[in-house]
């Protein structure tokens, strides 16, 4: 279900997307003092350890799906999409969990600072 739902592959405006739900999913580096979005829509929708690379991620997740040979096939289709090579240069930059420093989660609604086109000030032509 995880990988049916994971749709930003599919050049959709959230990243996982559920019935009832959705997730936007961002990355920052640890010294980053803002998160980015690329557009309105994005949020318009009714330690060291536990370090890993990219390649590292995908190799992780695959052996999860082993199994799940539909769910396997799915995600190797989403990382093709993205044009996912498995090269050794996806080793060498490693990248930290949330929960190694602390999730943090907002619940976009009414009261999150919330754009989008309908209620953004005029003076806000775009978002990046």
């Amino acid at each position: 279900m995880a990988m049916q739902n994971w749709v930003g592959a599919n050049g959709t405006d959230q990243d996982v997307v559920y019935e009832d739900d959705w997730h936007e999913v961002k990355s920052v580096s640890t010294s980053a003092m803002s998160v980015t979005t690329s557009s309105f829509e994005q949020l318009d929708c009714t330690s060291n350890t536990g370090a890993l690379s990219i390649k590292g991620m995908v190799r992780q997740i695959s052996s999860m799906l082993t199994d799940y040979t539909d769910a396997l096939d799915l995600f190797q289709s989403k990382l093709s999409s993205y044009w996912y090579i498995d090269l050794q240069e996806y080793s060498e930059q490693k990248y930290f969990s949330f929960s190694s420093f602390g999730s943090q989660q907002y619940g976009v609604n009414d009261t999150f600072p919330r754009f989008t086109k309908q209620n953004a000030p005029t003076q806000i032509e775009s978002l990046n």
